[in-house]
């Protein structure tokens, strides 16, 4: 006759859980004293050191705009409004506010265009702006008129000019110097006159140029003005 054994399973004792529960508890503690300590270790915001890198940021920032400044509508210790160049295409320039109120701990704004006004920076201590001003006696620019348009040089050619044909290798060229009042500051050449007709049957293309001249009194070698003249513009009769 077969015997059979009667199957038994072991479970923990009253003794073995409590202990199991303080080592846990042990471990718990442990786990929360590492995270309070890795939390305190982490920078704080409010430590001297960052509202020094705050307030170098926000001079930073002012002293570039100021830079850039095209004009003064405020300048106080703690308040100061200028223009700067169009940032936004409209073609008028841009007003730029910083001001602080004076009082220990309130904040430094900065305003763009009369708009919203921004906290820059909190808990001002102290700020003191202070201006080094330069009085500069700009030099007027003299009045000029212009005068009508009269004539600067002339050469009284006879009646019946003489031929004269232009070629690609032959021109004709007349120099002049103008004699102008002594209270001239410059003078330009509105127009040229001078007389011309058609050569021939070939109808060709002359440009007529303004050329300072050389050291010989001849045409240099840059060209102030060129208008092109066509033949066939013209008639058999000089005009």
């Amino acid at each position: 006759m077969a015997s059979m054994r009667a199957a038994k399973s072991r479970g923990f004792t009253l003794i073995e859980l409590v202990i199991a529960s303080a080592i846990m508890a042990l471990i718990m503690a442990g786990l929360a004293s590492s995270v309070l300590i890795a939390i305190h270790a982490l920078p704080d915001r409010n430590t001297s050191t960052d509202a020094v890198l705050q307030s170098s940021e926000v001079a930073e920032q002012m002293a570039s705009e100021l830079l850039c400044a095209l004009a003064f509508t405020e300048r106080t210790p703690t308040t100061v409004e200028f223009t700067v160049a169009d940032r936004n295409g409209d073609l008028a320039s841009e007003t730029i506010r910083y001001t602080w109120s004076g009082i220990a701990g309130d904040a430094l704004t900065r305003q763009y265009n009369g708009g919203a006004v921004i906290k820059i920076i909190d808990g001002v201590r102290e700020f003191a702006l202070s201006y080094d001003l330069k009085t500069v006696v700009e030099q007027a620019d003299p009045v000029t008129n212009e005068s009508a348009e009269y004539v600067l040089s002339s050469y009284g050619t006879p009646s019946a000019p003489a031929d004269f044909s232009i070629t690609d290798q032959d021109w004709i060229g007349q120099y002049f110097f103008p004699s102008l009042p002594v209270d001239v500051a410059e003078w330009k050449v509105t127009r040229v006159l001078f007389p011309a007709r058609i050569n021939g049957a070939t109808k060709g293309i002359t440009a007529v140029q303004l050329r300072p001249p050389s050291g010989a009194d001849l045409p240099g070698p840059s060209v102030l003005e060129e208008v092109l003249m066509y033949e066939s513009q013209l008639g058999a009769s000089y005009l």
